[in-house]
């Protein structure tokens, strides 16, 4: 009885020396690019985007009876315990649409297709086999899995918002806007390689995803930083940072049991959620000391120039009572 307390199946399993080594590697990741000076120009005004920039093109979905019958099945456990609360439908909204056409065309990328809860597996094939921005090889091998998934697994259906650099298209399927702008952030980041299939299949591999996505997601912040919106880099922390870690963990799921594989998801979740939390709380001790500054030197110059004022008021008296 007393030895129980020692047995190491039960104390430290595989399941859980994984999600630590996973979780220190996250977050390890994290506080590094955090601490790196990731930042935007500053960036063009709207109305000018537009006027300079190619259009960006939006394609909706037609509803579909199958696919939108089985995201109400995929959905159904989330209403339950949202009781609700879950989003109608995953359209974004205006605001979201223009945020995200800001983004594409600051960056040079308004020639990528944004696809809304679309659904053509036809016309996905004829644009991998029309994208010379990747080498054949790659289309005809990774790109063939891809587009394999992109069929038999919707993003429509299970609620992704990717990017897939072998057909050079934007998928948006959540109606979030931290979610497109890291699909669109990726986008980016194949943009800038010389070899865009081999990097995206080299990240695509078990232990490498964390790479592009901390890249993708830190991106997005230093977007939001520049735009001075509280409200999407705050998104950010709360949305992605988990979903991160979900992804950079699950890998490892591939050797371990139904079970394992749940319990790495949850703590994976935990990890990120915990680390995007601590980033917020740290911003915003950051935003209100910078507020607390500005404050305290406009008092500052307040100050100096009311003091500025009563002397030029005093030696327009002495000058008056001289005369």
């Amino acid at each position: 009885m007393g030895n129980a307390r020692f047995q190491p199946g039960r104390t430290l399993n595989s399941n859980t020396i994984a999600s630590i080594i996973l979780a220190s590697t996250f977050l390890s990741a994290s506080a590094g690019c955090a601490g790196k000076s990731q930042f935007y120009s500053k960036l063009t005004p709207r109305d000018e985007l537009r006027e300079t920039k190619t259009p960006v093109a939006f394609r909706y979905g037609k509803p579909n009876w199958c696919l939108d019958g089985m995201q109400k099945i995929v959905e159904l456990p989330s209403r339950v315990m949202l009781g609700g609360r879950l989003k109608a439908d995953r359209l974004p909204s205006e605001e979201t649409r223009e945020v995200l056409t800001d983004y594409l065309q600051e960056n040079d990328l308004a020639d990528i297709p944004v696809l809304v809860n679309d659904y053509d597996p036809l016309g996905q094939w004829q644009r991998l086999r029309e994208n010379n921005q990747v080498s054949p090889g790659w289309r005809y091998t990774a790109g063939v899995v891809g587009l394999v998934n992109y069929t038999l697994f919707p993003g429509r259906v299970f609620a992704r918002d990717t990017y897939s650099p072998f057909t050079n298209t934007l998928h948006v399927n959540t109606g979030r806007l931290s979610d497109s702008l890291h699909a669109a952030a990726y986008a980016k980041d194949i943009r800038t390689r010389k070899t865009p299939g081999t990097y995206a299949v080299a990240n695509s591999l078990p232990g490498f995803a964390l790479w592009k996505t901390t890249i993708a997601v830190h991106d997005v912040v230093a977007y939001a930083q520049a735009k001075d919106s509280w409200q999407l880099e705050s998104g950010v922390y709360r949305d992605q940072y988990p979903q991160v870690a979900v992804k950079t963990m699950a890998p490892v799921g591939l050797f371990m049991t139904p079970v394992g594989n749940v319990a790495l998801a949850v703590s994976g979740g935990a990890v990120g959620y915990a680390v995007g939390r601590t980033v917020e709380q740290q911003r915003i001790a950051e935003r209100d000391a910078v507020k607390d500054a500005e404050e305290g030197l406009s008092g500052h110059a307040r100050i100096e120039n009311a003091d500025e004022s009563r002397s030029n008021d005093s030696e327009d008296s002495g000058t008056e009572f001289g005369t």
